[in-house]
């Protein structure tokens, strides 16, 4: 079975999903199968292995993966699925965790494989937005 990557969007798929898709590619006969987006964790490695193997994943380390990852675990689950509880936050560590999450947010945006569908007007609004977000949680600290 070919692996179609690229603008198909396979890449961002879960495996199930990304094989139906690949093989539907391969005929295109009857509808295309559903799409199921691979979780958030699948989704971080595979973009640090694909910084790897591009050269370009110098910056990232095992603290900022940690970061990200508990921003998403500890607090972005525990606020979508939320359950009545109380809720204490350490602020100590939290401009760092956000810091990171949105230095990785604009690599992401900002990235070929994604701006390519970015208009120019956009790309800069976002640059603008992403540092204006940086100053202001700068100043926070």
């Amino acid at each position: 079975m070919r692996y179609v990557g690229g603008t198909s969007g396979i890449e961002v798929m879960d495996k199930k999903s990304a094989r139906k898709w690949s093989a539907w590619y391969e005929t295109m006969e009857g509808l295309p199968p559903a799409e199921r987006l691979a979780d958030f964790n699948t989704l971080l490695w595979r973009y640090c292995r694909k910084l790897r193997r591009d050269g370009r994943a110098t910056d990232v380390t095992r603290k900022n993966l940690r970061d990200v990852l508990r921003l998403h675990r500890e607090f972005r689950n525990s606020f979508a699925h939320f359950t009545p509880k109380g809720w204490a936050i350490e602020k100590a560590g939290l401009p760092r965790i956000v810091g990171t999450a949105i230095d990785w947010s604009g690599r992401l945006m900002l990235d070929d494989d994604v701006s390519y569908r970015l208009e120019a007007h956009q790309r800069r609004r976002l640059s603008k937005s992403l540092k204006v977000i940086k100053e202001d949680l700068a100043k926070s600290t």
